[in-house]
C-alpha cells in the first residue's frame, strides 16, 4: 500500500527545499514544530499455542487481555542519518532544539478460547486477534520560510505553514474449530480450520497555507513589476485513502508423542479486495514529482514573462495523483514448531523451535499515476506510468525456553526479524551491531513470565518485557 505516500510528500519537500538552498541559495528555513508519532503494535502468542495442548478431562474456557505500558523514546536516536539532517542549521532554524518523540506500546489484543470434550476427544473453538497495530501522526505546524539573495532591485519572499494528519491501521485476526483426540498416554494429534481475516486502512491528509510576494525595479526607464502569491490550503494539500480486507481459511495440524510435539501450521496466499487514492497538490511553480522550483529566480526574465507571472497572479496549481482498484496481495508463511519437554518434575522445562517459510507479505502493484494539467496516464514515451509497493515482514527461527514451576512460569528466546520494502532487504539486519543479527536478520530477545493461581477458576498474570512491554491478565473456568 501507499502507507507512507503523506509522510513522503512531508519528508520529499523537506528535502528538495534543503537541496534547492544549497544549490540556488534562496535563504529558505524552517521552524520546526512538536512532532509526535504514536505507534500500537500488538502480537498474540495465543496464536503459538500447540493444538494438542487442550484438556482431555474437564471442559475448560479461557479469556485473555493485553494491558498496554507505553514505552516512549527520541526518533532522532534511532538512526543518525535522520539526526544529521536536523542539524543542519542553515536549514533549520531550531534544529538542535527539535525533539521528536515517538510512542510505542502494546495493543490490548484479546483472546477467547473454549474446550470441550466430545467424540472420544476434545472439541475447541478459539478467537485471537494476532496481530494490531495503529499508527498516527500528530504534526504541529512548522512554518516555512523561502527569501533568496536576488540581484539587487530584486525581491522574493514565500512563507508559509504545513499541517499533516496521518492515520494507518492493520489488524489480523483468526477464528478457529479444532479437535484433538489422543490415542494412549504417549500419544495424541489434533486438527484446526481457521479463518482470517484482514483489513487495512490508509487516512492521510496534507494542508499547506503559503502567502508571499515579488517585486522587480532593475530600469528606471520601466515601471517596477510586482505581485502577491496566495496559495491557501484549500487550492494546495493533499489527501491519501485506502481500505483493503480479505478472508481466507487455512489448516494447522499436531502431534504430540511421548515428550516431544510437533506443530504445522500452513500459510497461505490471499488478495484483498479495496482501493487506493491518493492526490497532492502544489503551487505550479513547483515540478510535483522532484519538489524543485521550477524557473531560475535570480534571472529577472523569468518573473517578467508573462506566462510566469500569468502562474503566480492565477495562483495556478499542478498536482500528481495515484489510484488503483487492484487487489492487494497478502501472504502469510507456512510455520512448523517442534517443542521437547526437558524436564517433568516440579519444575517443568521446555525448549521449542519454529521455522517459518516465507514471510508476511503485502504487495500492491500498478497504482497508476495521473498528472495534471493533461489528465493523462502515460509518460512522454507514451508508456502507462504506475508504481508499486512491496513491503516485508521476516520472522524466523523462534527458540524459546518455558518453564514451570508451582505455577509460576518464565518464558526466555530469541527470533529473527527483518523488514523488507521493494528491493531493498534486510533494512534492520544491515543496521544492526556485530553480534546482533541472527544471519542477514536482527536479532529480538523474547522474555516474559507470569502465574497461574486458583484452582476451578484461575487468574493468569502475565509480565511481557521483550519485545515490548505489556501486562496480560487471562481467566480459565474449568467446568
Amino acid at each position: 500500500m501507499k502507507t507512507g505516500l503523506i509522510v513522503t510528500v512531508v519528508l520529499v519537500i523537506i528535502a528538495g527545499v534543503n537541496r534547492i538552498s544549497a544549490q540556488e541559495n534562496l535563504g529558505a528555513s524552517i521552524t520546526l514544530p512538536s512532532f509526535e508519532a504514536r505507534l500500537s503494535l500488538g502480537f498474540n502468542y495465543d496464536l503459538l499455542k500447540l493444538p494438542t495442548a487442550v484438556s482431555f478431562e474437564n471442559p475448560m474456557g479461557y479469556m485473555g487481555i493485553n494491558i498496554p505500558l507505553n514505552r516512549s523514546f527520541n526518533i532522532r536516536d534511532m538512526a543518525g542519518q535522520t539526526d544529521s539532517i536536523f542539524s543542519d542549521t542553515t536549514l533549520f532554524r531550531n534544529g538542535a532544539d527539535f525533539q521528536p518523540k515517538a510512542i510505542a506500546r502494546q495493543n490490548p489484543n484479546n483472546s477467547v478460547m473454549v474446550t470441550v470434550p466430545m467424540m472420544g476427544g476434545v472439541g475447541s473453538f478459539s478467537y485471537t486477534q494476532n496481530f494490531l497495530l495503529d499508527y498516527e501522526t500528530i504534526l504541529g505546524n512548522p512554518s516555512i520560510s523561502i527569501s533568496p539573495e536576488l540581484d539587487e532591485g530584486m525581491s522574493f519572499l514565500l512563507r508559509g505553514t504545513i499541517n499533516v494528519p496521518l492515520s494507518l491501521s492493520l489488524g489480523w485476526e483468526t477464528m478457529s474449530f479444532g479437535y484433538a483426540h489422543r490415542v494412549d498416554r504417549n500419544f495424541s494429534f489434533a486438527f484446526n480450520i481457521s479463518r482470517h481475516l484482514f483489513y487495512a486502512n490508509l487516512k492521510g491528509r496534507v494542508d499547506m497555507n503559503l502567502l508571499g510576494n515579488y517585486n522587480i525595479h532593475v530600469d528606471s526607464a520601466m515601471a517596477p513589476i510586482y505581485g502577491e502569491i496566495d496559495y491557501p490550503s484549500e487550492k494546495v494539500n493533499g489527501y491519501a485513502l485506502g481500505a483493503y480486507d480479505a478472508e481466507v481459511w487455512s489448516p494447522s495440524i499436531g502431534a504430540q508423542f511421548w515428550r516431544f510435539s510437533l506443530a504445522s501450521r500452513f500459510g497461505f496466499s490471499t488478495k484483498a479486495r479495496g482501493s487506493l487514492e491518493a492526490r497532492y497538490y502544489l503551487p505550479a511553480f513547483i515540478d510535483p514529482e522532484t519538489f524543485e522550483i521550477r524557473y531560475d529566480l535570480s534571472d529577472p526574465d523569468v518573473l517578467m514573462d508573462p506566462d510566469i507571472r500569468d502562474q503566480f497572479l492565477s495562483n495556478a496549481v499542478d498536482s500528481v495523483g495515484y489510484s488503483t482498484e487492484n487487489r492487494l496481495h497478502w501472504r502469510i508463511p507456512h510455520a512448523h514448531t517442534l517443542s521437547a519437554l526437558v524436564l517433568d518434575r516440579t519444575l517443568a522445562v521446555s525448549l521449542s523451535y519454529t521455522k517459518l517459510f516465507g514471510e508476511i507479505e503485502m504487495r500492491l502493484e500498478d497504482i497508476l499515476k495521473e498528472q495534471n494539467p493533461a489528465g493523462t496516464r502515460k509518460n512522454k514515451e507514451g508508456v502507462v506510468d504506475s508504481i508499486g509497493v512491496d513491503l516485508g515482514v521476516k520472522v524466523d527461527h523462534v527458540i524459546v525456553l518455558h518453564g514451570n514451576l508451582l505455577g509460576a512460569f518464565l518464558n526466555a528466546g530469541v527470533f529473527a526479524f527483518d523488514l523488507k520494502s521493494g528491493e531493498r532487504e534486510n533494512i534492520l539486519g544491515e543496521n544492526m551491531p556485530k553480534g546482533l543479527g541472527m544471519g542477514d536478520a536482527a536479532m529480538i530477545p523474547i522474555l516474559n513470565m507470569g502465574a497461574v493461581v486458583g484452582a476451578k477458576i484461575q487468574l493468569k498474570v502475565q509480565l511481557n518485557l521483550l519485545p515490548l512491554p505489556a501486562f496480560k491478565s487471562g481467566l480459565y473456568y474449568h467446568f
